[in-house]
């Protein structure tokens, strides 16, 4: 194997070791079964849904959610501030969330199975209704895509496999 070959070849392999390790940190993370999802901001008197995916109780048992938090006692799951809510056949349900004009800071729903004793809970932070907040939170100043890192993981590898090409033509006419 010529030195131009052998330089290449170790430019790849290292271009690989040094972007495998980041490709694998950056993997999407994917939730696992009772992870209930809710809103992470919401404005006082909105009514909002809270689910708790399939898997999250035992298949069609009964769940008693109750509602914490700052003037809880003033919103409504269905009209009460507790209430029971069968589950479906997979385990998984939803509940509707009434806050009062005057809820504000963070609030949880807890729900726990009858039967099970599984428990869940999704917890939100309430913003007054008259204040300048959006309801679905911050502002989105980022990328969800990837095409970014992999960019900059071509330009790095482009980047170390040009130096050690480089230095093989270097080494080679420095030794004809």
């Amino acid at each position: 194997m010529n030195k131009l070959a052998r330089g290449l070849t170790t430019a790849a392999i290292a271009s690989a070791l040094i972007i495998a390790p980041a490709a694998a940190a950056n993997a999407t993370y994917v939730p696992g079964t009772g992870n209930p999802t809710a809103p992470a901001t919401v404005v006082a008197g909105q009514t909002i849904t809270v689910t708790f995916p399939a898997g999250t109780f035992a298949p069609n048992e009964d769940v008693r959610f109750v509602l914490t938090g700052e003037n809880a006692e003033n919103a409504t799951l269905a009209g009460t501030v507790s209430i029971v809510k069968a589950a479906d056949a997979a385990g998984g349900l939803t509940v509707s969330v009434t806050l009062p004009a005057g809820a504000e800071g963070t609030y949880t729903l807890v729900g726990v199975g009858t039967e099970s004793g599984a428990t869940a809970s999704a917890s939100f932070s309430v913003a007054a209704a008259d204040s300048a907040a959006a309801p679905g939170g911050l502002a989105n100043t980022g990328s969800d895509s990837a095409a970014a890192f992999w960019f900059a993981g071509g330009l790095l590898a482009l980047g170390a496999t040009t130096v050690v090409t480089l230095n093989v033509v270097r080494r080679n006419r420095a030794q004809a």
